[in-house]
């Protein structure tokens, strides 16, 4: 039984913390104080207010476990996570719902695997309670449904590729699946919708997989003609049209947020959109990730322009953990360019960016990292929360290879 003090607490954090890990622990003591609450009323508007913050992602799988703990999620609540969030909450609400009628299996099969996270093996959910080889056959399919099937089935190929499935439970078992007769419906399909850019961002992906199937001799996966007879006929529905001013017409969705499967298809293509990229960076500068694009531009007044953007911004950068990665991670493509980022990156309070700016030194030359370079190095070290990053930072230092045995070795001295 939770103490009346503890429960109080806990209330005062959920609703009134600064601090996300505060709320964190608020969230856990709540959900196991539903247990304690007699008054109904009282204790459905905190189960309610527990779901709305599970539609943050990064409460989500803590909303799920406090309420798992006293058996407070039901179907309905599963249905409003797995459709309000992205990541392993997703995930988790999808493996415990029950796909029981053909309106939720087609939204497995539409929507299920759209998630934010690398996991590839949520198409062996979806092949199965999706009922994905009979849909496939209906005479026809929605283009939310055809996108949904192909991004599946681009998963399920994923895990194929997958050498050391045996080795881990969840691939353990694969579904046997005729691939040739399960591709060669969706792009009989797929050339109803071939035009539409969702679709052929992922009947891309498919062509790539097909690709490495022929160079490698897979044939285990998919007989050789299959392969080059599928792979001829996705590439005909890809290349059936200019995909250029499309592109550019779908940079940003409508909300207003930059769609990164457009800008990756457009590199895909080979198609120039730098342009309309650097205009969306300046019309707002918190799109970082627009410049792990622009700074490896071979144009060079692209490239200057956005490193000036950059330096504009930095001090606002720093203030956010996920703004500087990009930039770090194309510099590290450029030895000897924007040391002021890699400075910042190095003593930033944070040591995901700290991260990102010792991997892009970690590439650099050593006779590129100057005096001050090395002076960002010792702070950053001090500042440093993780003893791999500080055993990194030694390594560029001391101008030695990185040798993750002396690593663990220290690390066992350590707690001798």
């Amino acid at each position: 039984k939770i103490s009346p003090a503890l429960q109080n607490l806990a209330m005062e954090f959920l609703y009134h913390a600064p601090a996300r890990e505060a709320v964190k622990f608020a969230i856990l003591v709540c959900g196991l104080s539903l247990l304690n609450l007699d008054n109904p009323v009282q204790a459905k508007k905190l189960h309610d207010d527990l779901l709305i913050l599970s539609r943050c992602e990064e409460f989500t799988i803590h909303v799920i476990y406090a309420c798992e703990l006293n058996h407070e999620l039901g179907q309905d609540d599963f249905w409003d996570i797995m459709t309000h969030t992205n990541g392993w909450g997703k995930i988790y609400a999808m493996e415990s719902y029950d796909f029981d009628t053909p309106e939720k299996r087609d939204w497995l099969l539409a929507y299920g695997s759209d998630i934010s996270v690398v996991y590839p093996a949520i198409a062996l959910l979806i092949i199965k309670e999706g009922h994905l080889l009979e849909t496939i056959k209906r005479p026809l399919l929605s283009k939310e449904l055809l996108v949904g099937i192909l991004r599946t089935v681009t998963y399920y190929m994923i895990l194929l590729f997958d050498d050391n499935r045996d080795e881990k439970e969840d691939f353990a078992v694969l579904p046997v699946i005729d691939l040739a007769d399960l591709l060669g419906k969706i792009l009989k399909n797929a050339k109803k919708y071939c035009h539409h850019l969702s679709l052929a961002y992922w009947l891309y992906r498919i062509t790539e997989l097909l690709n490495v199937i022929a160079e490698n001799h897979k044939w285990e996966m998919l007989g050789a003609n299959h392969c080059h007879l599928l792979l001829s006929t996705a590439e005909s529905l890809i290349f059936s049209k200019d995909w250029r001013p499309d592109v550019v017409k779908h940079l940003t969705n409508n909300k207003g947020q930059v769609n990164y499967a457009a800008i990756e298809f457009a590199l895909d293509l080979s198609l120039d959109i730098n342009k309309e990229l650097l205009y969306l960076l300046k019309e707002n500068p918190q799109r970082t990730e627009l410049y792990s694009v622009l700074l490896q531009a071979n144009d060079k007044r692209i490239f200057n322009s956005a490193l000036s953007l950059a330096k504009k911004h930095l001090p606002d950068y720093m203030k956010d953990a996920r703004c500087l990665s990009p930039i770090l991670g194309a510099l590290s493509y450029k030895p000897g360019i924007g040391r002021e980022f890699i400075a910042a990156g190095l003593t930033s309070i944070f040591d995901v960016t700290r991260a990102a700016a010792i991997n892009a030194l970690e590439k650099w030359p050593r006779k590129n990292i100057t005096p001050n370079l090395r002076l960002s190095l010792i702070k950053g070290k001090e500042l440093c929360q993780n003893p791999y990053l500080t055993f990194r930072i030694d390594a560029i230092l001391n101008n030695k290879k990185l040798d993750i045995s002396d690593f663990l070795d220290d690390l066992i001295h350590e707690n001798d």
